[in-house]
């Protein structure tokens, strides 16, 4: 067990170390086909807690399939926003 223990710190300091120019937090937005499970895009916000609806919007515009017919969210602030209603809403 203290061999295992030892590999996984091993590993978390390989991580820190390749991540070390990173001095904030990051906001990672995954977007997933829910019908297919594939991912459509990864986005990273330098922004972190702060990200704003229009980063999140202007990912999801070039991101999204023009076929798109639903966008399910959760309730985040950003996704409540009048900006992002209008994104649902365009054609």
């Amino acid at each position: 067990m203290k061999g295992r223990r030892q590999e996984l710190q091993q590993k978390e300091a390989e991580i820190k170390g390749k991540l070390s120019w990173l001095t904030s937090l990051v906001a990672v937005l995954v977007i997933v086909d829910n019908c297919t499970r594939r991912c459509l895009g990864v986005p990273l916000f330098l922004e972190g807690r702060n990200v704003t609806a229009d980063s999140i919007v202007e990912a999801l515009r070039v991101l999204l399939p023009p076929e798109l017919q639903y966008l399910i969210s959760d309730n985040g602030s950003q996704f409540k926003a009048d900006l992002f209603r209008r994104l649902a809403e365009e054609e």
